[in-house]
């Protein structure tokens, strides 16, 4: 009732602000589920008692498809969905209605069906109450009025308006029904006996403990404990028998999906740590229950990935996102997510509330990615790009809150030109590294270089508090390493690693960008052009951001002598695997030779040894740059197709190493059970083993890296 409330008399200000107040207690900030099941409840009661009189089906208001149904309709998505979303907190049925749609909560065809209707009933209700001069709602049993209210409503008789009534109300009821009884349908469907009997059997008897070895539970004693849950409760704690009824109702489309998992056990195990996490949270619990779809999607990534079952261990209003229409549709582009952040970063009040807007938003994002990559929605190059995609957004919005709030404090950056103009300082974000090529895999680190543009004379900010332009850059540098790794309830944003700068940790944390290209130009070494070759702007201004990639392109077009840079290189690898070689008995798809690495360094050999007489050959992205030196004939084809498939593989191994592990790690030890989950995520053929196909792999790239660069590091054994 309190949706529609609004003041109408009196101190409507204070009415207003009253509503206001009590807005948290009506929407709820996460997907209220739980309301759904009360409402069901409330529109049951009412149906019993409208079902008692003579006039049910003649009811416009209380009836079979009548009014009310289209507006607990709507109102159940507002109760739902409002807490997170203020534009579905609106007073009118028909304009949230049409908001419902616009959002992707309800389907085109619902949105106009239920227009349609309720505009039909509310007009023929009130014909029936001008008529009659009462409020009244029902159709008049007197063939005579009947025909009389057919015709003032446009229809040529009683019989032709009866039956647009019952069209209308037919497709509302079904509309309704579809809201309240989707999940009963699916749970009806999805009956198992299996699951039937594993819920009704003695679990502390043999038989029963046997009966779970036999449903495929490696442990069975783990499998007894999350049935214990499902049907009591948390050990340990007396749950209200309002909470026990939905996780009884959730436990056979739980366990069912369980049953369907390729990796029961760790299934098993994301789910009962889940589980413990959501606890006593009723609207969770019933998010499952009337959304089984929403468990066959949950399910597998629990079952696949404990990374990302830690963003929902910590984070189950994730869930929420699960049942919005076009989640796993919607375009990976940056100008989607550009848009979706920003909006929600206007609506942000603060500068804490802008925080946790982010983490949000790529938890949100991270959630999406996964699920589409596990599901095979998207390959490999799409979801590293994706990833890229989304660092890039968040970025970007880190900086423009960072600069807003220093030059609310400070004023703005300017200087003054030899010619006397007075010109607004500039400032970039450089991404290198896994960034700087848009092959970002999760958990990985961000490998960034503040620029800034300052030169000249008068650089000052222009506030209240002045600032000498370098301390004002170097300010918002700290500033945006701190919101970016700030540890908050969800972690840090990313991992950085600013070693990458001019004079490495040892250098200022933000460089103006003459300082940065001299020192690019006449002092950085080899293994820094290196890192150059796939150096891009990710954030910032659009000028400043012109001039270096021109800057970049010019030198690393530079002409070098192949044979001196062949030497460094390889001294380098060298290096690298005295330093970071995998121990004995451990094979690293990074740092092994013939691994990451090894086809990276070869490519940056390619680019800066080559990119003088084949300016193509300046491409930020791996496999581009391997495709660009077979078109220059600087690799034969074969090698070409060689090194980006197995670029491509060690990609995917190290992308499903880290949805194993929680972290970044490259190293594959000789742990059967990882051999066999590597497996599965790689979507191997049944009888590949992945030990001796990454160690082809590696051999077949160490020997091209040794055709195309004398003095190679030989392949010796793992220390």
């Amino acid at each position: 009732a309190m949706i529609k409330a609004r003041p109408v008399a009196g101190d409507l200000a204070l009415g207003e602000a009253f509503l206001q107040r009590l807005q948290p207690f009506v929407f709820r900030k996460y997907l209220d589920y739980a309301a759904l099941d009360a409402i069901r409840e409330m529109k049951h009661r009412i149906d019993r008692k409208i079902h008692q009189l003579d006039d049910y089906r003649r009811n416009l208001k209380l009836g079979y498809g009548g009014i009310r149904e289209i507006e607990f309709f709507v109102q159940s998505h507002q109760l739902i969905r409002g807490g997170g979303d203020a534009r579905l907190r609106l007073r009118e049925t028909m304009p949230t209605l049409q908001t419902l749609g616009v959002l992707g909560h309800v389907d085109s065809d619902t949105v106009q069906a239920l227009g349609e209707a309720y505009e039909f009933l509310r007009t023929l209700e009130h014909r029936l109450q001008i008529e009659r001069e009462q409020q009244t709602h029902s159709l008049p049993e007197d063939p005579v009025a009947m025909r009389g209210v057919a015709i003032r409503a446009g229809f040529a008789d009683a019989a032709s308006l009866l039956a647009r009534v019952e069209q209308v109300t037919h497709r509302v009821h079904e509309a309704y029904r579809g809201l309240f009884l989707e999940g009963e349908r699916v749970r009806q469907e999805k009956s198992d006996p299996l699951v039937t009997t594993l819920l009704s059997c003695n679990l502390n008897s043999e038989k029963g403990v046997e009966t779970l070895r036999q449903a495929g539970f490696t442990h069975p004693e783990r499998a007894r404990q999350l049935l214990y849950i499902l049907q009591e409760g948390q050990p340990g704690k007396t749950l209200p028998e309002a909470i026990l009824k939905w996780y009884r109702r959730l436990a056979p489309l739980l366990l069912g999906e369980i049953l369907r998992a390729p990796d029961q056990d760790m299934a098993l195990e994301n789910t009962e740590a889940f589980l413990l996490r959501i606890g006593t949270r009723a609207n969770y619990l019933a998010l499952m229950v009337e959304n089984p779809l929403v468990l066959h999607l949950l399910v597998p990534l629990l079952g696949a990935s404990p990374f990302l079952s830690r963003f929902l261990h910590h984070h189950p209003e994730l869930m929420d996102h699960l049942i919005t229409r076009d989640f796993l549709e919607l375009p990976s582009d940056s100008s989607r997510m550009r848009q979706a952040l920003a909006g929600q970063l206007a609506r942000a009040e603060n500068g804490e509330e802008r925080i946790r807007v982010l983490h949000e938003f790529k938890n949100t994002e991270m959630l999406r990615i996964g699920i589409r990559d596990l599901s095979d929605i998207a390959d490999l190059p799409e979801t590293l790009t994706t990833l890229s995609t989304l660092a890039d957004v968040v970025l970007t919005q880190v900086l423009i809150q960072a600069r807003q709030e220093l030059e609310k404090r400070h004023g703005v950056p300017y200087w003054t030109t030899p010619t006397g103009e007075r010109r607004c300082a500039q400032f970039v974000i450089l991404a290198l590294g896994k960034l700087g090529g848009r092959e970002l895999s999760y958990a990985s680190d961000l490998d960034l270089i503040f620029v800034h543009d300052g030169s000249g004379d008068s650089q000052y900010t222009d506030g209240e508090r002045p600032l000498a332009n370098g301390a004002f850059f170097a300010k918002l540098g700290q500033k945006i390493i701190s919101i970016i790794t700030v540890m908050t309830r969800s972690g840090r944003l990313y991992e950085l690693d600013m070693r990458l700068r001019p004079s490495g940790n040892s250098g200022p944390l933000v460089t103006s960008v003459d300082s940065f290209l001299h020192y690019q130009k006449k002092d950085a070494w080899t293994w820094e052009h290196q890192a150059l070759t796939r150096v891009r702007v990710v954030a910032g201004d659009l000028d400043l951001a012109n001039r270096l990639n021109e800057a970049v392109r010019e030198i690393l077009r530079s002409p070098r002598d192949p044979e001196r840079v062949g030497q460094e290189i390889c001294a380098m690898r060298a290096r690298v695997a005295q330093e970071k070689g995998p121990p004995t008995g451990s094979l690293d798809i990074k740092l092994s030779f013939g691994g990451i690495v090894d086809i990276e360094f070869l490519t940056q050999y390619l680019i800066l040894s080559h990119a003088n007489t084949h300016p193509q050959m300046h491409q930020r992205n791996t496999s581009n740059a391997l495709l660009s030196a077979g078109d220059a004939k600087l690799l034969a084809p074969e090698d070409v197709t060689f090194l980006i498939t197995s670029y491509r593989f060690f990609r995917l191994v190290e992308s499903r190493m880290r949805l194993l592990h929680d972290r970044s790690e490259n190293r594959i030890g000789p742990d059967p059970l990882l051999h066999k989950r590597l497996e599965r995520l790689c979507r191997l053929d049944t009888h590949a083993e992945i030990i001796p196909l990454l160690r082809e792999h590696l051999v077949g790239v160490h020997t091209i890296c040794s055709r195309y660069l004398a003095g190679y590091p030989a392949m010796a054994p793992a220390k």
